[in-house]
């Protein structure tokens, strides 16, 4: 920052805030997505994190992928379906004796592939259980951006069926659903 603020001394790195400020604040439904994403999203993982590391995991969960906590967070109910459909794809042996992955809707995981490689997802260095992980935290991201997509399209909608001035308030009862 000094070295730019050396380089290019204006606009400052304040004004420039400052800018990017003024044009989020001239388009209200935006203004509302971020504020209510930005209330909510790192709240959410700071308790989840917290509850992980006081509580624990339960003595039978349904996968672990790390012994890390924090990479081991978004390893949850069918999350694991989602992870192995992402690096391996869909698998089908003509049995009905177990579960299998062809039961789930195949956008997500076709989003986490291009995501998950950013990532590092398909590298060939570290163990399966790994890149699954790196899979799970690319559909975070994945979810994370159409949660600001619902928000924002929540606003937009809030607008048009309860007015301008209390569309800001569905959005964030949204987004602190069910508190």
């Amino acid at each position: 920052q000094v070295v730019r603020h050396l380089m290019w001394p204006r606009p400052s790195a304040m004004a420039r805030l400052a800018d990017l400020r003024a044009a989020i604040l001239e388009r209200p439904h935006l203004a509302t997505a971020l504020r209510a994403f930005l209330m909510t999203r790192p709240a959410v993982f700071v308790v989840a994190f917290a509850a992980v590391i006081t509580i624990g995991i339960s003595s039978s969960p349904g996968f672990i992928l790390s012994r890390e906590p924090l990479d081991n967070l978004p390893a949850r109910f069918d999350a694991g379906w989602y992870g192995g459909i992402a690096l391996d794809g869909y698998y089908w042996d003509h049995t009905f004796q177990r579960q299998r992955n062809i039961a789930f809707f195949p956008a997500l995981p076709l989003l986490m592939g291009p995501v998950g490689a950013v990532l590092g997802m398909y590298e060939e260095g570290p163990s399966r259980e790994r890149r699954i992980l790196r899979a799970l935290w690319g559909g975070v991201a994945i979810s994370l951006v159409a949660f600001f997509w619902a928000l924002l399209y929540t606003s937009r909608l809030a607008t048009d069926l309860i007015g301008s001035e209390r569309a800001p308030a569905a959005a964030l009862l949204l987004a602190a659903y069910p508190f």
